[in-house]
C-alpha cells in the first residue's frame, strides 16, 4: 500500500516566456518587447471565430464557451502547459493510498468579482453542480457521491471507488469545474447561470448577442504565488478593457486584424497565411486544438452495426480529407491515437486499424452486414467552411463503396440543436477539444449524441482508475485506443492546430487550448 501523499503547490519555472513548446505551439516574435516589461494598456479587441451558444460553463461542450468563460473563472486546478493539473484555488490537497478520498485545503483570501470571498461552500456548490453536470464525471464518480464542507477553507469528497484519474478528469477544460459564489449555482436554471461571477482575472460587464462580450480587468483578482503555465499560475491580465468581438467570417477576421480593428484574431483561414506572413506588422501563432474525426457508432440506425462503421472506416482517406480540413500540412499531425501526442497518453496502439483505405475491403463488409441503402444522414456547418469540404469529401468516399449519404449542412447553432436529438443523425464530422485524460473524452461512455456506450470502454476506464500507477493506467488506455479503432466507434482522422493572428504590437501571446490573454501585452 502507498502512503497517503500530501502534495503541496510548489513553484513553476518561468516557462511561459517561452512557446508552448510541449503543446507543439510555435510563434513569432511574441515573448518580449524592446526593455521585456510587460505595461497596462486600456483595450484589447480579440475577434472569436464561432459564437458561444452560452457562457455557463457546464451547459456546453463547445470550445467557444470555454474559450469566451475560461476569464471569468478559476477551478481548484488548472492545466499547465504539459497537460497536467497544478493548484490553483487549492493550497494543497492529500488523497488515501487508494484514490478514494480527496482532502482539499482553500487559498484563502480569493475574492470573487462580487467582492465575496471564496469559500468551502462556494466551492462545494459549485463542484456538486459540476458533478451533475459534467459527462466524463461518471468514470470517476460512480455512486453519486458528493463534495462537502469540512471547514471554511476546507472540503472533501469521498468516492466508492478508486480514482487514480480524478485530478484529470476536474481539470478538463470543456464543462470545466469553474467555482463561482454558492448564490450564483443556486440561481442557476435549466438555461446556465443568470450571474457570470468568478475568480478570474476577467470580470464580465456585458454580452450583447451576435456581437461581442466585454470584459473588463478584475482589480482585486487574487493570483498564486506560481508563474504562468498554460492555463495555471498567475493570470494576471495588462488591459482595463477586452473586448471579445464574434467574427464569423474568416475573411473579415482577417482584414480586421491587417486594418487594425482587432488586436487578436482566431482561427485564421489556411488560405490566408501568405498574405499576413508578407505582413511585417502581424504576428502568427499556432494554438493545438484537438483532433478531427467522425461519430459514427449510434445506437439506432446503420452505424449500431459494427460491420457497417468498418466498411466505412476502410471507405475513408484521411490524407484526402485532412488535406481539405487542413490545408496546410504545417498544422496536422497524423496519428492514430486518440490522445495527443504532445501529452503523455498518445500511443500508436492499433494503428493497423487507422487509414488504411480499402475499397474492396469496403464493399465486401458493406456487403455482409445486409446495409440495406438506408441513407445516412450526415451533419455538417457553414460556421465552419472546411468542414463542409471535409464532409464531402466524406460524402464522395462513403458513396463510393456502395453507403447512400444525405450531407445537410446548418449554421452553427441550428447543427447544435439537431445534434441533441439522436434520431435526427447518423455521423458528422467534427473535432473535439484537447483532453487532458482518457476517461475526459467525449466517446462510447456516454450515451451524448445517442452514441453507444461500449461496456469495454467504460470497464476499461474502471481499471484505469483503480491502477497501482499512471503506467499501468496508460497500459490500459492503449488496449481501449486498439479496440476503439478496431470497432471503428468513430472514425479519428488527425490532431491539428489553427493560426491565429496578433499585431506585430501584441507581445507573450500564447494560446492555449483556446484562447488566453494571460500575461499577453501591447507596446506600441
Amino acid at each position: 500500500m502507498r502512503k497517503m501523499r500530501k502534495l503541496l503547490c510548489v513553484l513553476l519555472t518561468a516557462m511561459m516566456m517561452l512557446s508552448l513548446v510541449a503543446c507543439g505551439n510555435s510563434s513569432s516574435g511574441t515573448s518580449g518587447n524592446d526593455n521585456g516589461v510587460a505595461t497596462e494598456s486600456d483595450l484589447l479587441k480579440v475577434a472569436m471565430a464561432v459564437n458561444p451558444p452560452t457562457l455557463d460553463p457546464w451547459l456546453s461542450t463547445a470550445a467557444a464557451v470555454r474559450d469566451t468563460n475560461r476569464g471569468i473563472y478559476e477551478g481548484l486546478f488548472e492545466l499547465d502547459d504539459k497537460y497536467e493539473p497544478q493548484p490553483q484555488l487549492c493550497e494543497s490537497y492529500t488523497v488515501d493510498a487508494t484514490y478514494q478520498e480527496w482532502v482539499f485545503k482553500l487559498r484563502q483570501g480569493v475574492k470573487f468579482h462580487n467582492g465575496k470571498e471564496m469559500k468551502a461552500e462556494d466551492v462545494v456548490a459549485s463542484l456538486n453542480c459540476w458533478l451533475e453536470n459534467n459527462i466524463a464525471v461518471p468514470s470517476v464518480v460512480t455512486a453519486g457521491e458528493k463534495f462537502e464542507k469540512v471547514d471554511d477553507y476546507t472540503v472533501k469528497i469521498t468516492l466508492t471507488k478508486p480514482a487514480l484519474t480524478f485530478l484529470n478528469v476536474l481539470t478538463s477544460p470543456c464543462q470545466f469545474a469553474a467555482i463561482m459564489p454558492a448564490e450564483s449555482v443556486a440561481s442557476r436554471t435549466s438555461t446556465g447561470v443568470t450571474e457570470y461571477i468568478g475568480t478570474g482575472p476577467m470580470k464580465f460587464e456585458e454580452w450583447k448577442q451576435d456581437s461581442y462580450v466585454r470584459f473588463t480587468k478584475f482589480a482585486d483578482y487574487s493570483a498564486p504565488s506560481t508563474t504562468l503555465s498554460g492555463e495555471a499560475g498567475d493570470k494576471t491580465i495588462y488591459y482595463k478593457e477586452i473586448y471579445y468581438y464574434i467574427v464569423t467570417d474568416s475573411s473579415i477576421r482577417t482584414a480586421g486584424i491587417q486594418s487594425g480593428e482587432y488586436d487578436i484574431a482566431q482561427t485564421i483561414s489556411y488560405d490566408d497565411l501568405d498574405q499576413l506572413k508578407a505582413n511585417s506588422d502581424i504576428k502568427l501563432t499556432k494554438n493545438d486544438v484537438g483532433n478531427y474525426a467522425v461519430a459514427l457508432a449510434k445506437t439506432e440506425g446503420p452505424f449500431s452495426n459494427e460491420k457497417v462503421r468498418q466498411a466505412a472506416a476502410y471507405a475513408v482517406d484521411v490524407d484526402e480529407i485532412m488535406a481539405a480540413v487542413v490545408p496546410n500540412g504545417d498544422y496536422v499531425q497524423k496519428y492514430s491515437s486518440y490522445m495527443s501526442k504532445n501529452g503523455s497518453w498518445g500511443t500508436d496502439s492499433g494503428a493497423q486499424y487507422w487509414n488504411q483505405k480499402d475499397t474492396t475491403k469496403a464493399k465486401q463488409l458493406l456487403q455482409e452486414s445486409g446495409y440495406d441503402g438506408t441513407p445516412i444522414v450526415m451533419l455538417s456547418t457553414t460556421a465552419y467552411p472546411t468542414w463542409v469540404d471535409g464532409s464531402l469529401i466524406l460524402k464522395k468516399e462513403l458513396e463510393e463503396v456502395g453507403f447512400t449519404v444525405d450531407l445537410q449542412i446548418y449554421d452553427w447553432a441550428t447543427m447544435l440543436q439537431m445534434k441533441k436529438d439522436p434520431s435526427k443523425f447518423d455521423c458528422a464530422l467534427l473535432w473535439w477539444p484537447m483532453a487532458t485524460v482518457p476517461t475526459a473524452l467525449k466517446i462510447n461512455q456516454t450515451g451524448q449524441d445517442g452514441w453507444i456506450t461500449f461496456s469495454e470502454v467504460t470497464d476499461a476506464f474502471t481499471q484505469m482508475n483503480a491502477a497501482s500507477s499512471m503506467d499501468d493506467a496508460k497500459k490500459i488506455w492503449a488496449d481501449t485506443n486498439e479496440f476503439l479503432l478496431k470497432t471503428a466507434s468513430s472514425l479519428s482522422l488527425s490532431y491539428f492546430s489553427e493560426p491565429y493572428a496578433m499585431s506585430s504590437s501584441v507581445y507573450n501571446f500564447n494560446p492555449f487550448i483556446g484562447m488566453k490573454i494571460y500575461g499577453t501585452y501591447t507596446n506600441k
